[in-house]
């Protein structure tokens, strides 16, 4: 999970997963989308991103 995240201003704020391998392109995305009131998740890989997807609704989905 983003640490970056702000406490939840929205009665339901928008879930994102961003998938992305390079560290530092994972958290500028987070910290972006953070910014704006998303609630958002990382992983690593695909693998990682498909378990998360299966445990978790997200309403987007960012891979490169």
């Amino acid at each position: 999970m983003c640490e970056d995240n702000p406490p939840n201003t929205q009665e339901e704020p928008i879930t994102v997963l961003i998938v992305e391998d390079n560290e530092i392109a994972r958290s500028v995305a987070c910290s972006h989308l953070a910014f704006f009131g998303c609630e958002v998740d990382t992983a690593e890989n695909g693998l990682s991103a498909v378990h998360k997807f299966l445990q978790k609704r997200y309403r987007m989905v960012l891979m490169d």
